[in-house]
C-alpha cells in the first residue's frame, strides 16, 4: 500500500511541471483568447473592473496598473481616458473576417496586427506584447499610428494627476 501512494505521488510531481508547461500560450492563442469575444452579433467583448486582477489578465504589469488606477477615481462610470473599446478601436461593432499576424521582435517581446471587418469596414489594431512571469500580456495598443497608443493617453492622465 505504502508504494501505491508513492507511484500516485510520482505521477502527480511528474505531471505538475508538464501542466505548467503546457499552461503558457502562444502570442496567437492569447489574442485568440481576447477576440473571440468579439466575432458574431451577440458578443459583448471584454470587460474589467477596479480589480487589478481583471486588468492584469490582459495586460502588462506596467499598462494594468495605469488602467486600474484611472478606473479608480471614477467608479462604475465611463473611462476619462478613453471611451472606445481598447480591442476594437470603436464604441460598436460587428467584427467578421478576423486574422491575426504575429510579429516576432525577440525571445520576451511581439507585435500581434489584428485585422478585421467592422460592419464591413476594414479595421487594424496593433498590439505589442510581452511576455511576463504571467505569460503574453499586451503592453500596448496601438490604432492609428497618427493617433496616441492606449499607452500614451494613459500616461498622459498620469502626468496629469501628479501635477494635481
Amino acid at each position: 500500500m505504502h508504494n501505491y501512494f508513492r507511484f500516485i505521488f510520482l505521477i502527480f510531481a511528474l505531471a505538475l511541471p508538464l501542466g505548467a508547461a503546457q499552461a503558457q500560450q502562444s502570442p496567437k492563442d492569447f489574442v485568440g483568447s481576447i477576440y473571440k469575444h468579439y466575432v458574431g452579433q451577440d458578443d459583448l467583448g471584454l470587460t474589467w473592473g477596479e480589480d487589478p486582477a481583471d486588468a492584469q489578465r490582459y495586460f502588462s504589469q506596467s499598462l494594468a496598473k495605469l488602467i486600474v488606477d484611472e478606473e479608480k477615481t471614477h467608479p462604475g462610470e465611463l473611462s476619462d481616458v478613453i471611451q472606445v473599446d481598447f480591442f476594437v478601436g470603436g464604441q460598436d461593432w460587428l467584427i467578421t473576417k478576423l486574422t491575426t499576424d504575429i510579429v516576432p521582435q525577440d525571445a520576451t517581446h511581439c507585435t500581434a496586427v489584428v485585422k478585421f471587418r467592422n460592419f464591413g469596414k476594414p479595421a487594424q489594431v496593433t498590439l505589442a506584447l510581452v511576455n511576463e512571469a504571467a505569460g503574453w500580456r499586451i503592453d500596448n495598443i496601438t490604432w492609428n499610428p497618427k493617433q496616441p497608443s492606449l499607452r500614451a493617453l494613459y500616461e498622459q492622465w498620469a502626468a496629469g494627476q501628479k501635477k494635481s
